[in-house]
């Protein structure tokens, strides 16, 4: 009796002090301390996740986080639920002579070139706003999706969009690459639509951009703002 109330003590010893260590469990700077399924994780984006813990009891979304693939070849990541700042009202040299009109989607552009964005659309096109929906913030900033529409006659073309305030061209991927400028050429483009093209676009933060579209014979832009 004796060795079997000594065994039981020594086990509730190490369950206590197993205990007490993950409620002390601390995280590094950068990350959030949560609980799913009775253990302490530490939560960051951008590290492997299961989408499982995005319904259970305890989940993602009550640490403000949510575990998604932006792709179907992309590996599921942590993302930060958070919306991007305000749309600025203007920005320089804001608008073009695109028009917000498109052959076979609501987008802007004028013949042969037009952009399809998954963005509410001011009436004027040069507010271009992100979504009411889950809102979802990686390393890099918001993806969002992106069709391109361009006549035959005129491929290839190219694409890229520019952060006014620091010069920089941000990300677009494409054809399952990321680069800073996308090429719409005949063999990468949609079986159906035609001459259509998907993407998705980064945007890093709310602010001002600017958009070119080259194709073989011509070219215009298109200066907008993003944000919600």
């Amino acid at each position: 009796m004796r060795v079997v109330l000594v065994a039981l003590a020594a086990a509730a010893v190490v369950a206590g002090s197993a205990g007490h260590a993950s409620a002390a469990k601390r995280c590094p700077s950068g990350s959030t301390r949560a609980t799913l399924d009775g253990h302490v994780r530490c939560l960051r984006v951008g590290q492997p996740c299961n989408p499982h813990y995005n319904w259970t009891k305890s989940s993602y979304p009550d640490y403000h986080f949510y575990c998604a693939a932006r792709t179907s070849s992309d590996p599921n990541t942590l993302f930060r639920i958070a919306q991007p700042g305000p749309a600025p009202s203007t920005c320089p040299g804001i608008g073009s002579d695109a028009s917000p009109s498109a052959p076979s989607f609501r987008g802007v552009g004028q013949s042969p070139f037009w952009v399809g964005p998954y963005l509410g659309l001011d009436p004027d096109a040069s507010i271009w706003r992100y979504g009411e929906g889950l809102s979802l913030r990686g390393n890099d900033g918001w993806a969002v999706k992106f069709l391109w529409y361009l006549e035959q006659q005129a491929t290839p073309g190219r694409v890229s969009i520019t952060e006014l305030v620091s010069g920089q061209p941000i990300a677009i991927v494409g054809h399952g690459e990321r680069s800073t400028a996308l090429v719409l050429e005949p063999s990468t483009a949609f079986v159906y639509p035609e001459h259509t093209w998907g993407s998705y676009v980064v945007f890093p933060r709310a602010g001002c951009y600017r958009l070119d579209a080259q194709w073989a014979g011509g070219s215009w832009s298109l200066v907008f703002s993003f944000g919600r």
